[in-house]
């Protein structure tokens, strides 16, 4: 990334109008700023490099400018921390999304994440098998779900998330595949039922059901 770097809020002008610049400056010094033309932005030594003259035009209120993060990848930031905050026993949520997985990794790729410290929250991914996985977290425990057969790369793939606090379990569908579902965490006795044959047992205070088994 570059240490000093900026941009015009719009492109063009009229005279009389106010063009303001948006500057990221992460070399520890005071910016000064002057307008100029470019006569050529090409820093090529062979064809004269960098030119610039100098336009009669004054800089008014130079604020001063700081280091600004560019987080890498694509994604989208939702809602304040009280999104998910019905996820639990006694709230139902249905999350769905579309999704286009392009590439295969030997890590897991996460596609939407909400879990605190805890481990409180949902967090829906996909494995290094190209299945996905959904995790929850409640006060009474965690489980996690994944799906019947892994997605196909370069194909878009409808998912869906269903947390019910009437059934109490959590499922997870996806277009083409066969829903698979598991009895929600509590602080006690037996797993629920699930749609699909699988294992759904407790471990360590957490409940795991995968399918197949």
């Amino acid at each position: 990334m570059l240490p000093l770097t900026g941009y015009a809020e719009r492109l063009s002008v009229r005279p009389g109008q106010t063009l303001r610049f948006h500057v990221a400056n992460a070399t520890g010094h005071a910016v000064q700023a002057r307008v100029v033309r470019v006569l050529c932005a090409d820093p090529n030594p062979a064809i004269g490099g960098v030119q610039f003259e100098p336009v009669p035009v004054p800089v008014r209120g130079l604020a001063a400018a700081g280091p600004q993060s560019v987080p890498s990848g694509s994604y989208g930031v939702l809602g304040d921390e009280q999104l998910l905050a019905p996820c639990n026993d006694t709230h139902s949520l249905t999350l769905t999304l579309w999704a286009l997985p392009t590439l295969a990794l030997s890590r897991q790729q996460v596609l939407v994440s909400w879990l605190d410290e805890a481990g409180r929250g949902l967090q829906l991914s996909m494995q290094a098998d190209q299945r996905v996985r959904v995790e929850l977290g409640t006060a009474g425990g965690g489980i996690w779900l994944s799906s019947a057969r892994p997605l196909a790369l370069q194909s878009w793939a409808f998912i869906q998330i269903q947390v019910s606090a009437e059934d109490q379990s959590l499922q997870l569908s996806i277009a083409g595949q066969e829903p698979v579902s598991c009895g929600l965490p509590g602080p006690a006795g037996p797993p629920g039922s699930t749609d699909q044959p699988g294992q759904c047992q407790r471990s360590g205070g957490h409940r795991h059901f995968q399918w197949p088994p």
